[in-house]
């Protein structure tokens, strides 16, 4: 307490050390954890162009984009060359598209979506096979 501050005076000193407003997560890992936010159209926009992993991405969601990228890797070569990737490639892309999506719209709600996390179940099923730390939930 300083001289010119009253015995009875409930006001903070100005000159000593307060604690922050503003909480902290515990340790950088916690923050980590979940998902960033990402408006919902532009989560379309980018998935009309194929561009749904670069979603993920900046969602945080590093694991589901790394695969994306993984399985258009695969299927584009042959989508080019012989249209025998066709199907699938359209199919993982309107997979991702629509998981992207989902995802966006949760986290816009306000609702915590973990990193490895799908919002659409068939695509949840498809991508389990090889994403082993893939989590689903509606």
């Amino acid at each position: 307490m300083t001289e010119s501050q009253h015995p009875g005076s409930m006001e903070p000193d100005p000159l000593r050390a307060t604690e922050p407003a503003v909480a902290v997560a515990a340790t950088p890992s916690a923050a980590a954890e979940w998902a960033k936010p990402q408006h919902p159209v532009l989560v379309l926009v980018l998935g009309w162009f194929g561009l749904s992993f670069v979603s993920y991405l900046l969602m945080g969601q590093v694991t589901k984009c790394i695969w994306s990228c993984v399985l258009a890797m695969i299927f584009l070569p042959l989508w080019c060359c012989c249209c025998l990737g066709a199907i699938p490639s359209t199919l993982f892309w309107l997979l991702f598209w629509i998981d992207s999506y989902l995802v966006a719209a949760a986290l816009s709600r306000g609702e915590q979506v973990g990193m490895e996390e799908y919002r659409l179940e068939l695509a949840y099923k498809l991508l389990k096979l090889v994403h082993k730390d893939a989590a689903f939930s509606a």
